[in-house]
């Protein structure tokens, strides 16, 4: 009988060696999982308001209310958000007997006023931001519009000081049917939000001009 002694422990010596190299690839990645550059943290975490943006330009365009109302925190106490909603006197005078504040407004008066919140002048504008350049420029310009709205665009603006995205709708409706300057035809509506962490509310809605 043949001595089988050298090839068992050659055996053992190949199984050892296999164990060692499994243990080494696997620390390895393990540690490659771990070593996440701080970077490339930090972009995933800036970026991550911009995709709550998205999420509201996207609510805008489809009319979604329900999601457009995530990035709202009611009641709003900014009375200026009023000259959009253009209530009538008998709808002034409703309000007044059921509400506590009739100056705030409330979720119930977003049912009633979105769609002059987020007319379709604001949708056209919105959707011809560019996230990307937003986001590493700091702001956006949009193309500008003429259409039965007049002519209008809307500028972008990132304030890194005040944590805030601001949605400057500019109307330029500065000449009359007989080509002369009104100053009464150009305005602006300014969207301001909050960014905290990853969510983007709506503050404030407020008129220039």
């Amino acid at each position: 009988m043949k001595n089988t002694a050298p090839y068992i422990f050659l055996f053992f010596l190949l199984c050892i060696c296999s164990s060692c190299r499994k243990t080494t690839d696997s620390d390895t990645l393990k540690d490659t999982k771990i070593a996440v550059p701080d970077s490339v943290a930090a972009d995933a975490k800036a970026h991550s308001w911009m995709d709550d943006f998205r999420d509201f330009r996207t609510a805008v365009y489809q009319n979604n209310r329900a999601e457009q109302k995530k990035h709202f925190r009611f009641p709003l106490t900014d009375p200026e958000i009023w000259f959009l909603c253009q209530l009538t006197p008998a709808e002034q005078n409703k309000r007044k007997s059921t509400v506590k504040n009739p100056d705030y407004f409330y979720e119930a008066d977003f049912d009633h006023c979105a769609a002059k919140l987020f007319a379709k002048s604001f949708v056209n504008c919105i959707q011809k931001i560019k996230t990307k350049e937003l986001f590493e420029e700091g702001h956006y310009d949009t193309p500008e519009f003429d259409d039965a709205e007049g002519k209008y665009l809307m500028y972008a603006t990132v304030d890194t000081t005040t944590e805030e995205l601001v949605l400057n709708q500019s109307f330029l409706n500065g000449e009359d049917e007989d080509g002369n300057y009104v100053s009464e035809g150009e305005y602006n509506i300014i969207y301001i939000f909050s960014i905290s962490g990853d969510k983007l509310m709506l503050k404030r809605i407020t008129m220039a001009g």
